[in-house]
Parts: C-alpha cells; structure tokens; sequence
C-alpha cells in the first residue's frame, strides 16, 4: 500500500508519494537473478560432493556392518553390485553359502542405490590377505 502525506508548501498542498518505481523493480530483480546465476554452479558442486561424501560413509557402514554380522553369526559376508558385475546401480551386503567358494547367495541383508552424481568404476576388489577377488 502506497503511503501518502500531505506537506504544505507556500500555500501549495504536495502530495509526497513513497515507494520503489517499475524502473527499480526490475534493476533489484535482476541483480538478484544474476547472483542467483552465478552462484547455481556452486550450489551443485557443493551438492555433488555431500552425496559423494554420503555414499562413502555409506560403504563404510556396510562393511563394518557386513563384518559384524559375520562375526556375530560366523556366517560368510560379501558386499557386491547389485547389478551383475558393474557397480553403476550401488551395492549390496549379502550371506553367502559356506561351502562354496565363489559364493551363492543365502539372503540380502542390505542394499545401497547410488545417487545421480555418484559413479563406482571399479570391477572387483582384492582381498589383501588371501589374493582373491
């Protein structure tokens, strides 16, 4: 709502109007989508790394908690992709079967879908005590 006072001026009455013109409107409309503009790239980069950083804590929980499980039940764990060999689609913890030594699955105890930002390229990871992949 516009404001308005009057103001007497040698006998003139002045109406004194207050408030932004069109002119203004629009220079602070785009001063703010230009900043806007600007800073959007950060804004995703800043994105990016957070679910980058959340999908790595996220392995690491599920390691720790695939080794737990195998201690607590003395069953044999794996993490692996969920997809076949590529891990573009997360991972998941898994119970495998003893008496195999490639692994048939028993259960899936946890999954992990990767996030849009968030790509895995590794084929297969090594064991460091016993060689195996």
């Amino acid at each position: 709502m516009i404001s308005m006072r009057h103001e007497k001026v040698s006998s003139q009455l002045l109406f004194v109007q207050s408030g932004f013109t069109l002119v203004e409107l629009l220079a602070v409309i785009t001063l703010l989508s230009l900043m806007l503009f600007m800073g959007l790239p950060f804004l995703q980069s800043q994105f990016q790394e957070r679910e980058l950083e959340q999908t790595a804590r996220q392995f690491i929980r599920h390691a720790q908690f695939a080794r737990q499980y195998a201690l607590y039940s003395g069953e044999h764990t794996a993490i692996r992709p969920r997809a076949g060999e590529t891990w573009a689609l997360g991972w998941q913890t898994e119970v495998l079967e003893a008496s195999s030594t490639i692994g048939v699955i028993n259960s899936v105890l946890a999954q992990y879908e990767l996030p849009t930002y968030v790509q895995i390229d590794a084929h297969r990871f090594r064991d460091p005590h016993s060689n195996t992949i």
